[in-house]
């Protein structure tokens, strides 16, 4: 798929679930938690990724939650928000340099 029409096709998912999204991030707003004690907050993303399907590793670094998702493609980008992105590549993996990423920190 090309870069577009994959960014197309993202946005409208967002789109499609954008009450869903708003709700849950008002609920993690409503009810803050203080760093490394993020029970529920890791507790609801867990369970989303539950209903999802998508199996998961819960308890990193204390409350982080990581999805694990297999691709077609065995070069791809994983990108966490508290984390430094990653390229995968078949069995090697390296992070990428700083000046590569997005200001989002995502690889561009």
């Amino acid at each position: 798929m090309e870069a577009e029409k994959l960014k197309e096709t993202i946005c409208e998912a967002i789109d499609s679930h954008r009450g869903e999204i708003v709700a849950i991030g008002e609920d993690i707003r409503i009810h803050p938690e203080l760093g490394f004690k993020e029970f529920r907050t890791a507790a609801i993303a867990a369970g989303h990724l539950d209903r999802l399907g998508i199996p998961h590793e819960t308890g990193l670094a204390i409350t982080g939650v990581r999805g694990l998702l297999k691709a077609k493609s065995s070069d791809i980008t994983a990108c966490q928000p508290d984390r430094p992105c990653v390229r995968t590549g078949g069995e090697r993996s390296h992070e990428i340099p700083r000046r590569q990423r997005r200001p989002d920190g995502c690889a561009g």
